[in-house]
């Protein structure tokens, strides 16, 4: 028999295990806690000298002080490398997921602002030593004096360097905000880091847009050789396909910074002299829908590519030209000089009505200017008004002139406070293509179209969408019509991709004699070469009329698109759909097949940014998109997008 001692149960070792834990948090504490305590509050004391640093620089913007200018900026680059440095110094607390993408966000958006300003200190040192020469000199923007012109444009020229130098820090900056992740940020800080990406990224756009206008003025304004440029008026109340109907034209003459001569005439007053002398043939809808059969240039804007549209007008102006001066008197009267033409550069009232919301309100020839009602106003006087003034029909258009010389001037006298205003306006219109230049300059013109200045129909390897109206004979019908443009891809059995437009027109406005009628326009829906027609049809109410390739659809290829264009009428207060679908050409299927899907929908220039739907179905999961606007509903294989045409729009989906 065996007896057992009951066993002791072993006594826990507290002590132990304190010992361990205290060595961990030691350890954590030495790694993780004690970076943050050191370094933590040093951050925020650089963050503090970097916010009183930037306040300093925006006030010696303000007061024109290049030299302490270019020294806060050096101040705020020190201080963003120091925040930098310290911000890797927190240790292993940035191995914590929100707090690591927050810390490697903020760190790309500190090295695109450190790029940024690179760039802006040497503008800002080449500014302050040409300011140097015109101390106790300046008025208005500061180089108001043709000598200080001619001294400006000379030094920009000398130290094109330092452009071009700029022009490689903005791309690095650009690439930064490329590469930074904002959607997984860190809560509590979340609202400020994007709010200061959206300033940055803002930053980098505007001087984007800047550098090629800066670093060729010289060139533009006639820098030791006179440049003339032709302007087209295009007014958009009555939407042609670069943005309106030419209504009146201009030349420009300048020479080292200044205006040398202004002119501008009704377009009425040229075409004339040729009518039964230039039997240019019109283009095929015009003489069917508009009972035109000649070509002038008030209609030479046919192409909706501009560069293709500014050289026709620049054949028509010479052409016409020369019949101006058969006869002596209508040659006097036209006062055309005859010399070369640098360039062609067309606007529409609404970008003289963002230069009026900048510089207020004008008076010229006894008529009140401002941006409220621009067009309107000046439609009114060239139709109505000048009739009661006892203006003859063929000095209507003269007050044009005489607002251009003003708003020169004004330009010329404005306080330098206003000057980043003036300069958003006008890169608001070079964006909504209000703006379009065309330069005779091959060099000039290359570097503009790879900087999206030209309105050109963009050449693309993927889906593309641009819908271009013209208005024949509905007068100024287009200044009531609301439009709709919607556009869908889904993917059918046979892995086809399947295109279809919807373009809804909404007349809403009523008869009025002169000025609004039925809206009449012939309308080309621009997709990628190779498109396969499947069906169409325009629906009126509940009437449905289909299209057909035969009778009343056309289909061309044209600037490396394929189009296809009909003609509709909307009576007012009635709205009509246009319905197209087809099938995408093999070569987007096969990029799709490889994951890859990329989309432009193009705006037709002078149009007032209708409303946008897209709304794209696939088959596979979409792994990621890439676009300026974040969409509206994101589902696994279907995306969709609710926004405006007011600028070109781009898209990039992954699978």
């Amino acid at each position: 028999m065996f007896n057992h001692r009951p066993l002791k149960k072993p006594k826990f070792n507290w002590y132990g295990l304190a010992v361990v834990f205290l060595v961990i948090f030691l350890i954590l504490f030495w790694v993780v806690a004690l970076p943050l305590i050191i370094y933590g509050p040093i951050l925020a004391q650089q963050i503090s000298a970097l916010e009183k640093n930037v306040s300093q620089a925006k006030d010696f913007l303000v007061d024109n002080n290049w030299d302490k200018l270019n020294e806060s900026l050096i101040k705020i680059d020190n201080d963003i490398k120091n925040i930098r440095a310290d911000l890797k110094k927190l240790g292993l607390i940035l191995y914590w997921p929100s707090i690591g993408r927050t810390a490697d966000s903020a760190d790309k958006l500190l090295s695109a602002t450190s790029d940024l300003l690179s760039g802006y200190g040497k503008i800002f040192g080449l500014l302050g030593g040409i300011a140097q020469n015109f101390k106790g000199k300046n008025s208005g923007l500061g180089f108001s004096e043709p000598e200080q012109k001619k001294e400006l444009l000379k030094s920009i020229s000398e130290n094109r360097q330092i452009f071009f130098a700029v022009e490689n820090s903005v791309e690095a900056a650009k690439q930064r905000l490329r590469e930074t992740n904002t959607n997984n940020l860190w809560r509590p800080l979340k609202e400020k880091i994007l709010s200061f990406d959206q300033l940055l990224r803002q930053a980098v756009d505007n001087t984007e847009t800047v550098l090629p206008i800066a670093s060729n003025l010289p060139e533009l304004l006639g820098y030791e050789r006179e440049k003339t440029y032709l302007f087209i008026f295009q007014n958009n109340m009555e939407i042609r396909p670069t943005g309106g109907f030419i209504g009146s034209y201009g030349l420009i003459t300048a020479k080292d910074g200044e205006i040398k001569n202004i002119f501008t005439d009704d377009i009425y007053n040229l075409d004339k002299f040729s009518e039964g002398k230039l039997e240019a043939p019109a283009p095929l809808p015009m003489l069917i829908y508009n009972k035109q059969k000649n070509w002038f240039m008030r209609d030479a804007n046919w192409s909706p590519d501009w560069p293709t549209a500014a050289k026709n007008i620049l054949w028509f102006f010479n052409e016409e030209r020369k019949n101006a001066r058969l006869a002596e008197a209508p040659a006097k009267r036209a006062g055309l000089p005859p010399q070369r033409v640098d360039g062609v550069i067309a606007i529409t009232p609404d970008f003289i009505a963002n230069l009026l919301a900048v510089m207020g309100p004008v008076m010229a020839d006894g008529v009140n200017f401002a941006h409220q009602d621009f067009a309107n106003v000046l439609e009114n006087f060239v139709e109505q008004d000048y009739k009661k003034r006892g203006i003859s029909e063929t000095s209507r258009k003269a007050i044009i002139g005489s607002l251009t010389k003003i708003l020169i001037d004004n330009i010329h006298n404005l306080p330098l406070e206003d000057l980043a205003k003036l300069w958003l306006a006008f890169k608001k219109n070079i964006d909504q293509k209000n703006i379009l230049v065309y330069l005779t300059n091959p060099d000039l013109q290359k570097y503009f179209t790879e900087k999206n200045w030209s309105g050109e129909v963009k050449s693309t390897k993927g889906d593309y969408l641009m819908v271009v109206d013209s208005n024949f004979a509905a007068l100024k019908t287009d200044s009531v019509m609301e439009k709709l443009i919607a556009y869908e891809v889904n993917e059918n059995n046979n892995g086809d991709l399947i295109g279809r437009v919807i373009i809804n027109y909404n007349h809403q406005g009523k008869h009025t004699p002169g000025l609004i009628t039925n809206y009449r326009t012939y309308v080309r829906v621009y997709a990628p070469a190779g498109t396969w027609f499947l069906r169409g049809y325009i629906q009126d109410k509940d009437q449905i009329t289909n299209l057909d390739l035969a009778k009343n659809l056309e289909a061309r290829a044209e600037l490396g698109k394929k189009y296809f264009a009909t003609f509709l009428t909307v009576d007012p207060g009635d709205n009509k759909t246009l319905v197209l679908e087809y099938r995408l050409p093999d070569n987007i299927k096969k990029e799709y097949q490889r994951g890859l899907y990329t989309f432009i929908v193009q705006k037709q220039p002078g149009t007032i940014g209708h409303n946008l739907k897209i709304n794209l179905n696939f088959n596979k999961y979409i792994s990621a998109y890439n676009t300026e606007n974040s969409p509206t509903k994101f589902a696994g294989k279907s995306v969709e997008w609710d926004t405006d045409l007011s600028v070109d729009r781009g898209i990039v989906l992954k699978f």
